[in-house]
Parts: structure tokens; C-alpha cells; sequence
């Protein structure tokens, strides 16, 4: 008798602690073969960083558009809007960041995504400079500090997500002394 309860404390110890294990694992899966389904519509992976430990991962990667064409298809599909050709024209070579964590242990938390763009192409920003430098440089500004970052989170048990949009109150001054007022308050799904 006590034979079997060692044996089934043993089990039961093993498998706690290869749980985080098992979970990082499935997630980690799961995640691979989403971002293959990135790379199919034109974005490829410019950078992968990842920081793991026994109960949390997080995991950062920059994204750049490497075929604005297959872009520009894969969003009209997904639209129910046209999508303007212009969109991808200013994506494409632009580098979009990622960072997802979440907690090894599966069916317990969510996996949360912040995604936000990380710089505009080298295009880009040129025709924006030359036609407003101020704006161009504020516009940067707003980029690095992650101003224009969406937020969602996904329930692993519950599969349900939510998420945001970033508070943002600038005002960003052009050349001609002309001010933009960009608000975004309270910008949230769930």
C-alpha cells in the first residue's frame, strides 16, 4: 500500500513538474504555426528574441514586409473594405514588432501580444521628410516610444480574447504651423 503511494506521489510530482514543460512546448507550437501563415502573406521575420524560464516566456520579434503585393492581397481577403494600394507602398520594408508572453502553465492564463510598429522603411520616412521634416521626426517619435501599439490578449482556456488600443493624446505640429490632434481613448474589444 505504501508502495503505491509513493509511486502515485511520483507521478504526480513528475507531471507537475513537466507541466510548464508540456505547456511551453504547445504554445510555443501553436505560435510557429501562426507565424507561418505571416511569412505566406508577405512579412518575414527580421529578428527573434526569446526569454524563457521555468513558468513565463516572453518572446519579441520583428517583423518587415518582404512582398507588399502578397500583403496587399492577404488583407483585401481578410477586408470586407478595399484596402488602399497605398498601405502597402508605405509598409513595405517598414518593421513591425511583436512581443507575446504568456505563463508555461497551459489552459491557466492568456497569451498577451503587444503589437506596434517599430520604423517606417527608409522610403517612407524620405518622402515624409521631404515633404514635412517636422512631422516626419515626430512621427518617429511617436514610433519609438510605441505610441501606436494594439494590445490583445487571448484566453488559452476560455479562447476568448480582448485587448486595446494604446491611449494616445499628441498633438503633432507640421511645417506650415498646421496642429493634428491625435486621440485615441478608451479603444477597446473584447
Amino acid at each position: 500500500m505504501l508502495k503505491k503511494i509513493i509511486i502515485t506521489g511520483l507521478g504526480l510530482s513528475a507531471l507537475i513538474v513537466a507541466l510548464p514543460l508540456i505547456g511551453n512546448t504547445t504554445l510555443k507550437t501553436s505560435i510557429d504555426k501562426r507565424l507561418k501563415a505571416v511569412e505566406a502573406a508577405g512579412i518575414s521575420i527580421k529578428k527573434n528574441d526569446s526569454k524563457s524560464n521555468y513558468f513565463n516566456t516572453n518572446i519579441h520579434y520583428d517583423f518587415t514586409v518582404s512582398d507588399k503585393d502578397k500583403l496587399h492581397k492577404y488583407l483585401s481577403d481578410l477586408s470586407q473594405q478595399q484596402i488602399p494600394p497605398y498601405l502597402s507602398a508605405v509598409l513595405d520594408g517598414s518593421t513591425i514588432s511583436s512581443d507575446i508572453s504568456y505563463f508555461n502553465i497551459p489552459l491557466v492564463s492568456n497569451i498577451d501580444i503587444d503589437i506596434y510598429p517599430a520604423e517606417l522603411s527608409k522610403d517612407s520616412y524620405k518622402d515624409l521628410a521631404k515633404n514635412d521634416e517636422v512631422l516626419a521626426k515626430q512621427l518617429s517619435k511617436l514610433i519609438k516610444n510605441k505610441a501606436l501599439l494594439y494590445h490583445i490578449s487571448y484566453g488559452v482556456g476560455t479562447q476568448e480574447f480582448s485587448g486595446y488600443l494604446k491611449n494616445i493624446n499628441e498633438t503633432i505640429k507640421m511645417k506650415n504651423g498646421t496642429n493634428i490632434n491625435f486621440v485615441i481613448a478608451d479603444a477597446s474589444f473584447s
